[in-house]
């Protein structure tokens, strides 16, 4: 059983908002650490999102921010890490799957191109007919980490291919409130 409500719940008896910026850091660097918690650290960024969207969507644009940095930097541990938080936070409705609507409407093209072998296009047939279904074979998160209604989610629009402001700014500390 997962102790991520517990987790979030503590989250919230403090001022996150205030220090969105720390709580954005923390939680990516530890999914960088620990990859394979990956699936948690989405479900925890799915609660703090469905209450706070500006810190769910601080996170969003620091992943995308580390993973364009980290692709240009060739640095394939920390891509492939980035890559796997944004696929679980679109999974987990944190972030709208723009990008693969793109890929369906490619793969729907391709479907009519007369160089296409037989099985490449029966292969593709398959996909849009999981796809139909709505993924039902493919779960897309454990059972125990669904942990947020959908009335309560906040879905943001983020693209790849954008350029999103990080707010670096945030990250410098404000002497006058210590």
């Amino acid at each position: 059983n997962s102790n991520v409500p517990k987790i979030a719940r503590k989250l919230f008896k403090h001022n996150i908002t205030r220090g969105r910026s720390l709580v954005a850091k923390a939680i990516i660097d530890a999914q960088n650490e620990s990859p394979r918690f990956t699936p948690v650290y989405a479900a925890l960024i799915s609660i703090i999102n469905s209450k706070f969207p500006q810190i769910g969507q601080l996170i969003c644009k620091r992943v995308i921010s580390s993973l364009r940095n980290a692709y240009m930097a060739d640095e394939n541990e920390e891509c492939f890490a980035m890559t796997k938080l944004l696929a679980h936070l679109i999974n987990q409705r944190v972030v709208i799957p723009q990008e693969l609507v793109s890929v369906f409407a490619k793969l729907d093209n391709l479907l009519y191109e007369p160089s296409l072998n037989k099985h490449t296009q029966d292969m593709i047939q398959v996909l849009f007919t999981v796809r139909r279904d709505g993924f039902e074979t493919y779960p897309s998160i454990q059972s125990d980490l669904d942990l947020i209604d959908t009335n309560d989610q906040y879905t943001h629009m983020l693209e790849l291919l954008d350029l999103c402001d990080p707010e670096k700014h945030l990250r410098k500390t404000n002497t006058q409130f210590n």
